[in-house]
């Protein structure tokens, strides 16, 4: 009687020290995560603040359109090459040359000579391809066009600021079209 209760509450035991190990070794991950989100994101504020002063001091004898023309342009050149350059290097090198990418078990396991999904080019509908394309020309073109065009007008930092608040109104957009009720954290931006 005695030993098989102190044997089921040992295994017990066992097993909620290993679902609290899991649970700490998640939230570790999600810790880490949300790091590298805040120093990306810290990094591209950088680069973005980097980028119009750049442009603000140097790019006075260019036209919006022109500025947006080799920045896009350049881009989606870098995009292409880098994907052919990755493609090519895993088509004929030996698998053992290359360090894995993702560390996500299974899921960052590939076959020899066979690059990682996120170097493919993607496939989709045409009407997907259009639903992308609208958005594209609505945000990163026309939304960029139109900085450019404030960027020459207004004070950098009076431009940029008017630019950082669109993820406040985004909040406000999401709630109404996909019923996405803001958060604490995401007001807060966290």
């Amino acid at each position: 009687g005695t030993a098989d209760g102190e044997e089921k509450g040992e295994v017990c035991e066992e097993k909620v020290s290993e679902e609290m190990a899991e649970v700490s070794a998640v939230r570790e991950s999600e810790d880490a995560s949300l790091k590298g989100g805040f120093v990306l994101a810290f990094v591209d504020m950088t680069l973005d603040v980097l980028g119009a002063l750049i442009t603000k001091q140097h790019g006075g004898g260019l036209s919006p359109w022109a500025i947006q023309l080799v920045r896009f342009g350049s881009a989606a050149a870098m995009l292409v090459a880098g994907s052919i350059i990755i493609r090519q290097a895993y088509k004929y090198s030996p698998r053992s040359a290359w360090i894995e990418l993702e560390h996500a078990g299974e899921a960052g396991k590939f076959k020899t000579g066979t690059p990682p999904d996120w170097v493919l080019l993607p496939s989709s509908t045409k009407r997907d391809w259009m639903l992308v394309s609208l958005a594209v020309s609505l945000t990163t073109v026309t939304a960029s066009i139109l900085t450019v065009y404030a960027l020459f007008r207004l004070e950098v930092g009076v431009c940029l600021t008017l630019t950082s608040v669109g993820p406040l109104y985004a909040l406000v957009v999401a709630w109404i079209m996909h019923g996405e009720k803001p958060t604490k954290r995401a007001c807060v931006g966290t």
